[in-house]
């Protein structure tokens, strides 16, 4: 069977934990080897048994609130990958490198996000 990897880096709540956990149990009864990539770690109940875990890693401004709060309201992905630390060069690198060593690491046949 496959070796899957689940990730959520944006979003604020967990919304998208419970999608991928509907989903991760779907795929541990169909057979396959899950992992999961989350950007919070709070909600790892539910999964199934011998799901590993990963910090995916983190942007830059979810860290802290520096967002460019004076800027206008976000009205593209952009402005809001912007917002988040991609107007700077070394943070894309490093998000980059994040999921460069989680993917080196599971070596999964198939990537959901």
């Amino acid at each position: 069977m496959a070796r899957v990897l689940l990730g959520w880096e944006l979003g604020a709540n967990l919304g998208h934990v419970t999608r991928l956990r509907h989903l991760a149990n779907r795929l541990a009864a169909d057979g396959h080897t899950v992992a999961v990539a989350l950007q919070r770690l709070d909600g790892l109940h539910g999964f199934p048994p011998g799901t590993s875990f990963w910090q995916a890693p983190l942007w830059p401004r979810l860290l802290a609130n520096v967002g460019a709060l004076e800027a206008a309201p976000p009205a593209t992905m952009g402005d809001i990958l912007w917002r988040l630390g991609l107007d700077r060069a070394e943070s894309f690198a490093a998000l980059i490198a994040g999921w460069d060593a989680i993917l080196k690491a599971v070596r999964p046949d198939a990537v959901v996000a």
